[in-house]
């Protein structure tokens, strides 16, 4: 996959030797495309959200507090304009999660702050409950919230989001019948 694809999917399955650079590229890439994106045009949300998800990646490989601020102020913009039942809003609340999360983890810091990992549950929870959105992107949402919450060690958050994973798998399954 090249990174202009990458940049459109946040598809970073894990570090893996030489993939700093790439991801460099594509970071670059995803700023290029923002900034070639008039204002007002409907794309623009889903490029800042994609870019946010870039620097939440590179933030998780080299813990710069630069990229997770970065990301934070690139999510918020992705949603400044999207109305609240826009299907492409649970795109922006996960990259808005993510980018919270991040926020949550403080260099040198042993545990999370807990008010900024309140912020990532909210807008992965507004995410996964938001009926015009993919299913798929709703379930990253939820997702995100259950191992986050897990990783905190937070029962009572983790519960919460399992609850909408829940209500969000029968919207996934496969309803057809097989042939043969």
């Amino acid at each position: 996959m090249c990174s202009s694809d990458l940049a459109e999917t946040g598809g970073w399955p894990g570090r893996q030797e030489g993939q700093s650079a790439i991801l460099d590229e594509t970071i670059s890439t995803a700023r290029e495309a923002v900034a070639a994106t008039a204002a007002g045009d409907t794309g623009k949300p889903g490029r800042l959200a994609n870019l946010s998800e870039a620097l939440s990646v590179r933030f998780a490989w080299n813990r710069r507090a630069s990229d997770a601020d970065e990301a934070l102020e690139t999510a918020q913009a992705a949603l400044q304009p999207l109305p609240r039942d826009h299907p492409a809003r649970a795109d922006c609340l996960a990259a808005l999660g993510r980018a919270w999360h991040n926020q949550s983890q403080a260099p040198g810091s042993r545990a999370p702050d807990l008010g900024l990992l309140a912020r990532a549950f909210a807008a992965w929870g507004e995410g996964s409950d938001l009926p015009a959105a993919p299913a798929s992107t709703r379930l990253t949402c939820a997702l995100r919230w259950a191992q986050a919450a897990r990783d905190a060690g937070l029962a009572a958050a983790a519960e919460a989001a399992h609850a909408a994973i829940a209500v969000l798998l029968p919207l996934l399954a496969w309803r057809g019948l097989d042939r043969g």
